[in-house]
């Protein structure tokens, strides 16, 4: 986007990268997510607490939780490419103060009317700051051209997520 004469109006010209940072930043924060909601913090969501829903209404729900992930990243990858953020610290540290304010934000309207436990807040502050985190990192590494090397350690790091919360999910309570 850009500014002309007090309207704003979109630039055609979207970097080549972008579109690449996005996708590998969008899969890297849900695969995040599934670590530590379906691995770390499964028996969490499995204490059938009042405010949950139950496993088949969750599952069911789950994509529109994923599209707001990518929303989210979305986001972020637009403040990047619009920001000075070129080395992947830059870019974490990014992603750190915009997960902090979306999930901070959000946890404290929470708070503010519901009767969700703190447990399940603090959770979900730590979910979405970690999720931020890596992918402003991977969106900084991404900006300026990632390797075959960098998108195949990505990847990795991905399939590793999802099989180690799999693993997790799956061990004898």
């Amino acid at each position: 986007m850009e500014f002309t004469r007090g309207a704003w109006k979109l630039n055609p010209r979207i970097p080549p990268s972008f579109v690449r940072a996005l996708i590998l930043s969008w899969i890297t924060a849900v695969a995040i997510y599934f670590l530590l909601n379906a691995g770390v913090f499964a028996s969490f969501f499995a204490s059938k607490q009042s405010f949950l829903l139950t496993p088949t209404e969750a599952f069911v729900r789950i994509p529109v939780g994923y599209g707001s992930i990518l929303l989210l990243t979305l986001v972020l990858t637009v403040l990047i490419y619009r920001g000075k953020e070129a080395r992947p610290y830059e870019g974490m540290r990014a992603g750190l103060l915009y997960g902090t304010a979306v999930s901070l934000t959000t946890v404290l309207g929470l708070w503010s009317i519901t009767t969700i436990p703190t447990t399940f807040l603090g959770i979900w502050l730590v979910d979405q700051i970690l999720e931020m985190m890596l992918a402003g990192t991977v969106i900084a590494l991404v900006r300026f051209g990632a390797s075959r090397r960098i998108t195949s350690f990505i990847v990795i790091g991905v399939l590793a997520c999802f099989i180690i919360g799999l693993a997790l999910q799956n061990l004898p309570a």
